[in-house]
């Protein structure tokens, strides 16, 4: 299959080939609201201008903390176009999270929701301004009773007084900025992640390609387009002249009926989403039929594939990334369908991996488990205003050290074991969490899992298991799971004792980022902290 050589394609190239070529075709559709490959061009220059007439511009570092909306897809362009550099903020962000990243990145203008599931963000953020300093801007994307902050949605009915030639003068390189994107942090405080255009666009051309996007195709993420899962999906339907259906709050039956409605080929989400919409699908019997689901994240349990494939007739492709790689590797439709729940695919279109030894000096043979390292041009430019950090993750001949475990195959397939900070050292005995939560999530009574260490005087750590309990479990109450279940059904599975949990925590839902990922950082911390 040939590979695209785009390398010194930047958003605003595909967003005005996009209108050139499909023109009056549906580019975004948000309820009743579609917006053609044109309206989406025109309407982005003139945002982007009244952008430069706020004196938003080359270099300058803006906030989004949007939903899958109109007004993100049209802020991001914009953004773009003038040459400002994207800050993607979670939407569950409060005052904490956004005093340090607002801060740490110096944030000139934030452009948010007013409001999200019941709390008034714009409140949260006027919270703290004083303190941050740096913003100069507000804006939100739709009228409030709130008159300080300027409305988004005014701006596009109307033009700026800034000149096609003054905006020209902002458009962005291949090596110019394009976004500082915040790490999960799901073992500790998250890192702001540089990308140029060279760096996110010719690898996320790549990945449409092996994907086999095509202008038939209509997509639709179930992923906020502030993680770097879902974010490339803006340009990147643009330039397959896909239809992209905007979903701005998911749930199984959002999608669902926006899936039916809009004939939607092609979806992305985590596997607890999957696993959502298909027990919706089947409770409320509603038929559909997909291309192609992609999902990662976090384990992909063997038995989703078998019913997406089964339900929806979809191929189901297995995604690893990173915020520093991009999309690093990932399954291709023409692969068996188990590579997608026992592997993360294969690594992407020109970059390389290999799999080096706890020195990070000698790289392992295949079949031999070591940490996971990368080199390609979708690798980050450096962790902003944190060298040390770069420095640490960085091989002298340009490899980034994922802090992934993992093995090769023979046949390229990258098989992930878990984290090199994800291994429990039982007296001597090294446990891999991931081994057990793979297991876990296979009982019948456990829709999420996560294995932490836990101090112990004489061992030095034993295990714990966090666990949430299907829904239909979580309703018998009582003691409808204990830790004898749990030992018994893992020794049943050949686990040898060693590695068993000894202690068990139910939760109503475990601590998850944004990706999906569960945050084990919390939970091991609660776990000290009970030990004392």
């Amino acid at each position: 299959m040939r590979i695209w050589d785009e390398r010194d394609t930047t958003i605003v190239d595909i967003v005005d080939e996009a209108a050139r070529r499909f023109g009056g075709r549906t580019a975004f559709v948000e309820g009743e609201t579609r917006l053609t490959f044109v309206e989406v061009r025109d309407l982005s220059i003139r945002l982007a201008k009244h952008f430069l007439a706020l004196g938003i511009g080359k270099g300058d570092r803006v906030a989004v903390m949007l939903p899958n909306d109109r007004w993100h897809v049209l802020t991001h362009l914009a953004l773009c176009r003038v040459g400002a550099v994207l800050t993607p903020l979670n939407l569950a962000y409060r005052q904490q999270e956004l005093r340090y990243m607002l801060t740490h990145n110096q944030v000139r203008m934030v452009v948010l929701t007013p409001d999200w599931q019941g709390t008034d963000l714009l409140s949260v953020l006027l919270d703290v301004l004083p303190e941050v300093g740096c913003v100069e801007h507000v804006l939100v994307s739709r009228a409030t009773d709130d008159k300080s902050a300027i409305v988004v949605d005014d701006l596009l009915k109307r033009d700026a007084v800034v000149s096609d030639a003054d905006l020209a003068k902002h458009r962005p390189g291949a090596d110019d900025a394009f976004a500082i994107l915040f790490t999960s942090g799901t073992q500790s405080n998250p890192k702001a992640t540089l990308h140029t255009y060279r760096t996110f666009v010719p690898g996320h051309i790549d990945q449409s390609v092996e994907y086999q996007f095509s202008s038939e195709d209509v997509f639709l993420s179930l992923g906020s387009f502030g993680h770097m899962f879902s974010i490339p999906m803006i340009s990147t339907t643009l330039r397959c002249g896909m239809r992209h259906v905007l979903l701005p709050e998911y749930s199984p039956q959002a999608f669902l009926a926006a899936a039916r409605r809009e004939g939607v080929t092609v979806a992305t989400g985590v596997p607890t989403q999957w696993l959502d919409i298909l027990r919706a699908a089947r409770d409320e019997g509603i038929p559909l039929k997909m291309r192609l689901v992609i999902t990662g994240g976090s384990k992909i349990p063997p038995h989703m594939v078998h019913q997406l494939r089964d339900q929806f007739g979809c191929t189901v492709a297995a995604q690893w990334g990173m915020t520093e790689v991009c999309a690093g590797a990932y399954t291709r439709p023409g692969d068996p369908p188990e590579a997608s729940w026992q592997t993360v695919g294969r690594v992407c279109p020109r970059a390389e991996v290999r799999v080096l030894d706890p020195a990070g000096d000698q790289e392992l043979p295949v079949g031999e488990i070591g940490e996971l390292a990368f080199r390609g041009p979708s690798l980050f430019v450096e962790y902003l205003g944190n060298p040390q950090a770069t420095a640490a993750v960085m091989t002298q001949d340009g490899f980034f050290r994922t802090g992934d475990l993992v093995y090769l195959d023979e046949q390229g397939f990258i098989h992930f074991v878990g984290r090199t900070k994800d291994i429990i050292n039982r007296g001597g005995l090294k446990i891999y969490a991931l081994e057990i939560e793979d297991l876990l999530l296979e009982h019948p009574k456990i829709r999420q899992a996560a294995v932490v260490a836990m101090p112990d005087e004489r061992l030095g750590e034993r295990s714990c298991a966090f666990v949430a309990l299907t829904e239909s479990s979580a309703h018998e109450g009582g003691n409808v799971l204990t830790l004898n279940d749990v030992t018994d059904y893992l020794l049943a599975k050949g686990v040898a004792k060693y590695k068993l949990p000894e202690r068990l925590e139910i939760r109503p839902e475990l601590p998850t980022t944004a990706s999906g990922k569960v945050q084990k950082a919390k939970l091991a911390a609660w776990v000290r902290a009970s030990v004392g």
